[in-house]
């Protein structure tokens, strides 16, 4: 497996200001975030708030992220769930009739690790992310392992939609999984600092998906 940068190699790179490496970390936990507001009743705002939650990471608490500190996501989260905070506050304000809102500070929830429902998300789109890539490599391990893992169908019924063999559904399914599991590998790879914290985090996955 060739592994890519790590998430502090590319939040170095943003920290000195390069633009593709910023990109690249909001593009990373844009879609666990949207998710993650979504699920605590946001509908079209979702992505207003994400996107607030993204510039006030790139203009502010991004200068000061520290590796030693813990994970890049449990920053992520911290700013995102602060928004969301800010969010409902502006509109308990504006029922009561006051348009003020008390500032609440981008990094005073740092301390605090990423929720269970966070990771989830974070997560999720790790597993859908890499689904696609299967996709885009082999359709018909997609297409099968879908069937098999995410609808939960037989494996006889599998080939009777795909109009194949039954042994030729197992292999598919087989070499999809195993597929799917590389690009779960490089994807985990490129949210850790180091080594060590890849490995945890591969635990992590597999507790997650029970695998």
């Amino acid at each position: 497996m060739r592994l890519s940068a790590t998430s502090w190699t590319i939040v170095q790179a943003a920290q000195a200001g390069d633009e593709e490496a910023i990109r690249s970390l909001c593009e990373k936990y844009r879609p666990a975030l949207v998710s993650y507001m979504r699920r605590r009743g946001l509908g079209e705002e979702a992505e207003d708030v994400t996107q607030e939650a993204l510039f006030g990471l790139v203009q502010g608490a991004l200068a000061s992220a520290d590796g030693a500190r813990g994970r890049f996501r449990a920053l992520v989260f911290a700013i995102g769930r602060n928004h969301l905070a800010k969010f409902h506050e502006r509109g308990a304000a504006a029922k009561r009739g006051k348009g003020r809102v008390h500032p609440i500070g981008d990094q005073d929830f740092v301390a605090s690790g990423p929720s269970g429902d966070f990771d989830r998300e974070w997560l999720a789109a790790i597993v859908q992310n890499c689904l696609q890539r299967l996709r885009g490599a082999n359709e018909d391990y997609y297409d099968a392992l879908r069937l098999f893992a995410l609808e939960g169908l037989p494996q006889a019924e599998i080939a009777r939609r795909l109009d194949v063999r039954v042994g030729v559904v197992k292999k598919r399914v087989f070499r999809g999984k195993r597929k799917l599991a590389d690009f779960l590998r490089e994807e985990v790879w490129r949210y850790s600092a180091s080594p060590d914290e890849y490995e945890v985090e591969l635990r992590y996955l597999s507790g997650f998906l029970g695998t």
